[in-house]
């Protein structure tokens, strides 16, 4: 439970809820994801990745700290330097089903081998497991993992840092690349679906001797909160180097059947960061929705990017981002946001009735101030507001946007909490707002 009388209150902008910061102002902080909890099952701990340094690239062998704080005392009770880690999703540090158990990458740099730990930050005991950690089951038995020495090559931030020598891209069906389990308990790894077992199952022989040529990624991987259902993002480049990629979204049974294609490159289109509803059957996504009283809106898409980057800010509704909601078979892809536009990370929040999402300080909804909102959309589209709105301007962004900070609000268990990253003061920090007394009518 959070003791608000022991950490700093943000009141820029009215908060529509109490916020407070939990991190130190004087370290570059993040939280994970917005699909897990940093909040430990009980609510009275926070885990978090520390930064030594946020002012340039990290090199080869940084290592910076997976920290846990005491939300009633707001004192540290936990630190352990790590060494695998990036500048989005830190080091992973996440709980499974009670605070005895947290876990987090660490990595061997002598042979650049990452690893995924659990440690029980009572007694300190910690067992190292033969596979990394993405994401853990809500059970705390089982977590899930791509190949973190790759995924830095579709997209920086993600995975961990080590020698191009140290990573195999080769392009083809890969039998052993793939979605990876580890058994939390036994530390055993294994190969749950390869890469061939998965395209195999949602392309025709003749889109499989095309794309054969070209490269695959597991990125994101996430279960669904019943611990039933997988998703996973496949991600393929017809080349190294290429900047675009096309994106699928598969779903599939726990044990890697029933595997589904949910959102083909298509439909995927100008969307992004799709998450499970707390049903566990259906999922939320950022998707395009196309006004067809433009003529060709995709072209007119294009020439209003084409305006933003040269600095118009030109917005139509030719193609609008909307958050969308369907079944993790795919089809039926429902508005579910109205009039009102898609951005950021979006989540469901079942017991209000409301999706969650922030936004990208380039999105439509951010303020010219370079504040962005974090917002509660009704079911449906009846109702919008901006529940904070704070800063995320990094003082180093990075040639790429390695250093940006996105805002990942995530839920605790109980939505009770949301938890946030910002930086009001140029600082990257994290932030907790208590939503107890938040109704979106």
């Amino acid at each position: 439970m959070l003791n608000q009388s022991r950490f700093p209150r943000y009141n820029k902008f009215s908060p529509k809820a109490p916020v407070f910061q939990v991190s130190n102002s004087q370290k570059p902080t993040i939280h994970r994801f917005f699909d897990s909890s940093p909040v430990s099952p009980s609510g009275k701990y926070i885990t978090l990745t520390e930064f030594n340094d946020d002012t340039s690239l990290p090199s080869l062998g940084d290592f910076s700290f997976v920290i846990v704080i005491d939300l009633e005392s707001g004192k540290e009770v936990y630190r352990k330097k790590t060494y695998a880690w990036d500048t989005q999703l830190g080091a992973q540090a996440q709980w499974g089903a009670k605070d005895e158990e947290l876990f987090f990458n660490d990595m061997d740099i002598k042979y650049w081998r990452p690893y995924g730990v659990k440690v029980n930050i009572f007694t300190r005991v910690e067992y190292t497991l033969k596979g990394t950690i993405y994401m853990v089951s809500p059970d705390g038995k089982i977590s899930l993992t791509p190949c973190l020495k790759k995924i830095g090559y579709i997209q920086k931030g993600y995975g961990v840092n080590v020698p191009i020598s140290e990573v195999e891209l080769k392009p083809g069906l890969s039998e052993s690349d793939g979605v990876f389990i580890i058994d939390n308990s036994t530390g055993n790894k294994q190969l749950l679906l390869n890469i061939k077992q998965i395209t195999s199952a949602i392309f025709t022989e003749k889109e499989l001797s095309k794309m054969e040529k070209g490269y695959f990624f597991c990125f994101h991987l996430k279960w669904n909160p019943q611990g039933t259902k997988i998703m996973l993002v496949l991600r393929w480049l017809n080349n190294i180097g290429t900047k675009k990629s096309k994106n699928f979204l598969i779903t599939f049974n726990s044990d890697g059947s029933n595997i589904k294609l949910a959102v083909s490159p298509k439909r995927w289109g100008l969307g992004h960061h799709p998450n499970w509803c707390p049903d566990g059957e259906n999922i939320i996504m950022n998707l395009t929705f196309n006004d067809y009283r433009f003529i060709v809106p995709s072209v007119i898409n294009f020439c209003e990017r084409v305006a933003r980057k040269l600095g118009v800010m030109v917005y139509t509704n030719a193609q609008a981002l909307r958050l969308s909601m369907f079944s993790f078979e795919g089809g039926a892809f429902n508005n579910i946001s109205g009039k009102y536009y898609g951005s950021g990370h979006p989540t469901f929040n079942e017991k209000g009735g409301y999706s969650l999402t922030d936004s990208y300080p380039s999105e439509r909804v951010a303020f010219s101030d370079g504040t962005v909102p974090i917002r509660a959309i009704k079911l449906g589209g009846s109702r919008e507001d901006t529940v904070i709105r704070i800063a995320t301007k990094p003082s180093y962004n990075g040639p790429k946007g390695e250093w940006r900070i996105d805002p990942h609000p995530a839920w605790s268990n109980n939505y009770r909490y949301i938890v946030f990253n910002a930086a009001p003061d140029g600082i990257r920090q994290v932030f907790i707002a208590d939503m107890k007394g938040y109704d979106l009518k």
